[in-house]
């Protein structure tokens, strides 16, 4: 019997045998790697700019502070 389970935000079919799992079917993802990637480096980007952008805005207020 396959049941369908919440597992790390997404939703798996399970197969039950008895009271235990046996084993665990994952959905296909069907995009690409090289697309996941690219998207994922696009993002790291954006979140590294944004912290070098923050560090900066936080050295500005402790110097201000003369700390």
């Amino acid at each position: 019997m396959w049941k369908q389970h919440l597992i790390d935000g997404k939703t798996h079919k399970v197969k039950v045998k008895g009271s235990g799992y046996v084993g665990i079917k994952l959905e296909e993802d069907e995009t690409p790697f090289e697309e996941k990637m690219k998207v994922y480096s696009e993002e790291l980007s954006k979140l590294l700019k944004e912290e070098k952008e923050l560090t900066e805005k936080v050295k500005e207020v402790f110097k201000a502070f003369k700390f």
